[in-house]
C-alpha cells in the first residue's frame, strides 16, 4: 500500500491525524489547585446494544501541603498525581512552578503563584529588603465590597439635575 492511499483511507475513516489534543473544560476546582493540565474529561461508552451513555473521567486529585523555598511558606492546595510526578521531575516545587509554561499550568492559582514568586525573586535580587518586608510590600490591600466609602464628585453633570425630566442637557 502506498503512502498516499494509506492517508486517504485514514481520512475516509474520519480519524484525525497529527492534530493537537483539545483542552478540556477548566473547572473551578482546577483553577483553585495545581493540576498540570489535567481536567475532567467526558465521553460516551457504548453498550452491547449500541446505546451510548455519557461518562466522565476524573483526575486523581488529593489535597497536599508543599513547602516553597522562595516564598518560605507552606502552600496547601489540591494536586493531581500527574502534577506531583512533574514536581519530582523538575527537582522541587519552586523549579516546577517557575519553569513550567502558563499554558501547561492553566490554573489561575498556579499562574498567580508564579507571578508572586517572580516578583519576590526580582525584589530580593535588586533590593536589600527581607522576605517579610517584600511580602508585606507586594500583598494587595483587601477592602470589603460592602463597606461604603464617601466619595466627593463635584464635577459630574448629574449634580446639576433639577429633578425628573427637568435635568440640564449638555449638547
Amino acid at each position: 500500500m502506498r503512502v498516499g492511499t494509506a492517508f486517504a483511507s485514514l481520512m475516509r475513516r474520519k480519524k484525525r491525524v497529527g492534530l493537537e489534543r483539545r483542552i478540556g473544560y477548566i473547572s473551578p476546582e482546577n483553577n483553585a489547585g495545581i493540576w498540570h493540565g489535567a481536567s475532567v474529561k467526558s465521553g460516551f461508552t457504548e453498550t452491547f446494544s449500541g446505546k451510548k451513555t455519557k461518562r466522565f473521567w476524573y483526575p486523581n486529585v488529593s489535597e497536599k501541603e508543599i513547602y516553597s523555598d522562595i516564598l518560605d511558606e507552606k502552600i496547601k492546595t489540591t494536586f493531581t498525581a500527574k502534577a506531583l510526578r512533574e514536581i519530582d521531575n523538575a527537582g522541587g516545587f519552586d523549579n516546577y512552578i517557575m519553569r513550567t509554561p502558563d499554558k501547561v499550568l492553566c490554573s489561575n492559582f498556579a499562574i498567580e503563584l508564579k507571578r508572586q514568586m517572580e516578583t519576590v525573586q526580582r525584589f530580593s535580587k535588586h533590593t536589600d529588603m527581607s522576605l517579610e518586608e517584600i511580602k508585606a510590600e507586594i500583598t494587595p490591600v483587601k477592602l470589603s465590597k460592602h463597606v461604603w466609602i464617601q466619595r466627593d464628585y463635584t464635577n459630574r453633570f448629574y449634580f446639576d439635575w433639577k429633578g425628573p425630566r427637568k435635568h440640564m442637557v449638555f449638547c
